[in-house]
This record gives structure tokens, C-alpha cells and sequence, in this order.
């Protein structure tokens, strides 16, 4: 049953496992027990990726198994199971501070017994809540200890932290190469690598590699055993229509995402396609109908978007004051905030707050800041907008000069990423959509 649920194939085992435990309940060996819950707690949290109702069933069976390793001093198990729990912040994002907690002890636990597995559980743990925007090393010397174990089930769970710790600081690159070594490994060690194509696709994305994107996608396990597969996959397609600016395709596509996200009790899906919709507010400005259909999808996520989200619904209706608060407050300082695209994207909203204002050398300061950056990580698909929004900026300020350079070098860039696309529809919304037309980048 164990090895079942290490490739993660839950629903095989899990009847099994269920019987297991009331003998082992009945037999009176609190350690039978404990090790029969551990492998049950294991087994509702793999059924709960795809199926409703689990994820409640595998916290309370991670606490009980909690509880008995505590009450017999079973220190390995204790720490395994304390490691689990971190998952569960999927679930239930409020659960955070107790899962860290939880990682705190295990790492004590790692220590004082002198356990380098269960460290680099707990450091592979500690990946999801450590967001970094600069040249992030923790998972490197992680995996490095990881390599040195040779324990290929640990470092597949450290590859899928890798995957999203290196996109949140755009070390995308490097990001792609995790993803496709993590693919490799799964199907190696028999288990499907649910999410990592997805992954790698918005990695390629960020790269303005739309085509290979696009491939990646197609490949996400999606079938109707990996609703959670599709539901992803739907997701990363919806980003891939933002980014080419298919608004229309993507408006049409939010209301499943939403649905999907809600029945598999995704709080972060709910919270980051809440976040997508906002954003794309500041482009159809002036449009009541299209902004109110924008904040209906919002409010459907029965999420808040973040502080840039929130900042773009007040930009699109012309309260400048509320963006701007919005983008200085104490929320600002988010830790997400950290995440390289999203400093991106409030670099962008300032921008365009001081274009708003008549604040033409703040603007000049805050799109220069946001090219470097662009520019820096790779990421076209940010740098040709900027490109384009300093080019506007520059003409304010009697550039001439300078806003033809960086006129063509938008329309350079927007030119090899179109390149990039396979479908002609997708093609030409980059080339000749909303965002080109008004930063004056349309050819011909």
C-alpha cells in the first residue's frame, strides 16, 4: 500500500489501508496503529488532489496520527507526519501558520536525531512558504542534498517545489530544466507527473516561448482520473490567453476555471484567477459592460484579488486615488509581492497611475525600473510592454530620440514572440490587439 501511495495512487490502496486500521484499532497496538494511520492520513490527502471530501478527511487523520506518534515518543514518525500537514495550506491558506510550526518542530525533531531525510523534508516543505525574488540558493542546496541521498521519491517531491520556487524568483530557465527533469523522474519511478507541464508552460510563457508553452499544456495529465490535471491545465491556458491578449477566449474560460477550482477546494486557484481577471481591468477602460462582467468573474472566485488586482479594478474605473493606495498600502508589502512577476505588474499599474497624473519623469523612473528588471530575468512577455509604455512616456518628454528606440525595440521584441505562436487568431491578438494598438505597436 505504501508504495502506492509514494506514486501516488491512492484510490488503490485506500480500501485496503481502511481495513487495516479498525483491525489495528481493535488489536490494542498503539504502534499498528500509528503506522496504519500515517499511511491512511497519506492516502485521503492523494485521493483529495482529484476528489471532494478528502481533504477534511486527511487533516483530521494527519492530527490523529499526530497525536498517537506524540503519546508513544515515536520521534520519526512524529516528524514525518508534522511535515505532511504543510500540504494542507492547499486547502486551507489560514492553516499557514500552524504548518509552519509544524515544520519548526519536525526540523527540531531532524536534529536532535540526527535524520538528513527527514531535513530535506522538511526543507522541501519549507520551499512552498519562502518566496523569493532575487537569486534564491535554498533549493539548490537542498537539492544538492537531495542528489546526495539518492532517494528518488524525496527528490521528486523537491523537484515540484523547485518548479515553483524558481518561477517565483524567474529563474526561468532553470525552472524549464527542473520541470523537464522532474518529468523524467515520475515516469521513472512510476507515477504521472501531474502539474509539472503546466508549470513549465507558464516558465515559457514568462520567456515569451508561446508555441513550446502551448506544447507543454497539451501534455499536462488531464484525463477524468486528474481533475486536478485539467483544472490546472485549464488555468495555465487561460494565463497563455491573457498574455496574448485572446481577452474574449479568456473571459469565456474563467467561469469552468472558477467551477473547477471551487469543487476541488483550490483556495490558491481561486485566489490567483481572481487576481488574473483584475488585472485585465485597465484594458478595457471606459467599458462599463466589459468591467462589470471582470468584476462579476471576480466576485464569483469568492476571493478578494490582491492589492494590484484590487489596484487595476479601481485604475479601469478611474479612481486613481483608491490604485494608488492600493499599490502603497500595507498589503503592497506583501510577501507576494516578491514573486518577480508581480513586482512587474504593480511596476506597471504605477506607471500607469503617473501617466494618469501627468507625472511624466516618476513614470519615466518607474517604466526605466521595470525594463531592467524585464530585461534582467528574460521576461519578454513583460519587456515588450514596457518597452512600449516608456516609448509613450519618453514622446511626453520631448524624447524623440529615445521613444523611437524604444518604440522599435517593443516592436522588435513583440515581433520575435508573435513568432512564437502557432495559432493565427493568437497571433494576431498580440500583434494587433488592445495592448498594441494603444502603445502604438502596431505594424503595417
Amino acid at each position: 500500500c505504501n508504495m502506492l501511495l509514494e506514486i501516488w495512487r491512492g484510490s488503490e490502496a485506500l480500501d485496503d489501508l481502511e481495513r487495516l486500521l479498525a483491525r489495528a484499532h481493535e488489536s490494542g497496538d498503539p504502534q499498528r496503529e500509528l503506522n496504519v494511520q500515517r499511511s491512511v492520513a497519506r492516502a485521503y490527502y492523494v485521493m483529495s488532489l482529484d476528489r471532494m471530501g478528502f481533504a477534511e478527511k486527511s487533516k483530521v487523520a494527519y492530527e490523529r496520527a499526530i497525536e498517537l506518534a506524540r503519546t508513544q515518543g515515536a520521534h520519526k514518525a512524529l516528524g514525518g507526519s508534522l511535515v505532511a500537514t504543510a500540504t494542507l495550506v492547499d486547502y486551507w491558506p489560514d492553516y499557514r501558520a500552524q504548518a509552519n510550526a509544524n515544520l519548526d518542530e519536525a526540523g527540531q525533531i531532524a536534529r536532535v536525531t540526527d535524520d538528513e531525510g527527514l531535513s530535506i523534508d522538511v526543507a522541501t516543505a519549507r520551499l512552498s512558504f519562502l518566496i523569493r525574488g532575487g537569486p534564491a540558493v535554498e533549493d539548490e542546496q537542498v537539492l544538492k542534498r537531495a542528489l546526495a541521498i539518492r532517494d528518488p521519491v524525496r527528490l521528486n517531491a523537491l523537484y515540484f517545489r523547485m518548479m515553483w520556487s524558481t518561477l517565483s524568483a524567474a529563474r526561468l530557465e532553470r525552472c524549464v530544466e527542473i520541470c523537464d527533469a522532474g518529468i523524467e523522474l515520475a515516469y521513472r519511478i512510476g507515477t504521472l507527473p501531474v502539474q509539472y507541464p503546466t508549470i513549465k508552460a507558464l516558465a515559457l510563457m514568462e520567456l515569451g516561448r508561446f508555441g513550446a508553452a502551448w506544447e507543454a499544456l497539451e501534455k499536462e495529465i488531464a484525463d477524468d482520473a486528474h481533475r486536478f490535471g485539467a483544472a490546472l491545465r485549464d488555468l495555465g491556458k487561460l494565463q497563455y490567453e491573457v498574455h496574448v491578449g485572446a481577452f474574449e477566449a479568456a473571459l469565456e474560460r474563467a467561469p469552468h476555471v472558477i467551477s473547477e477550482a471551487k469543487a476541488l477546494a483550490r483556495a490558491w486557484m481561486l485566489n490567483l484567477t481572481s487576481n488574473l481577471l483584475a488585472l485585465m481591468a485597465p484594458v478595457f477602460t471606459g467599458d462599463a459592460a466589459m468591467l462589470a462582467r471582470i468584476e462579476a468573474l471576480v466576485a464569483d472566485t469568492g476571493t478578494s484579488p490582491g492589492s494590484s488586482g484590487r489596484s487595476a479594478l479601481a485604475l479601469a474605473k478611474g479612481d486613481f486615488a483608491t490604485a494608488k493606495k492600493e499599490l502603497t498600502g500595507s498589503d503592497a508589502s506583501s510577501s507576494v509581492n516578491l514573486i518577480v512577476s508581480a513586482r512587474l505588474v504593480r511596476l506597471q499599474l504605477l506607471v500607469s497611475l503617473d501617466a494618469a497624473e501627468g507625472q511624466w519623469e516618476r513614470a519615466h523612473k518607474n517604466t526605466a525600473a521595470g525594463v531592467a528588471l524585464a530585461r534582467d530575468k528574460s521576461m519578454k512577455v513583460y519587456l515588450w510592454r514596457l518597452l512600449g509604455e516608456q516609448a509613450l512616456i519618453e514622446a511626453k518628454l520631448g524624447l524623440a530620440d529615445e521613444a523611437a528606440a524604444s518604440r522599435a525595440g517593443a516592436q522588435t521584441l513583440l515581433s520575435e514572440i508573435a513568432a512564437t505562436i502557432p495559432d493565427e487568431t493568437h497571433r494576431s491578438s498580440i500583434l494587433r490587439g488592445r495592448v498594441a494598438t494603444r502603445l502604438g505597436l502596431v505594424l503595417g
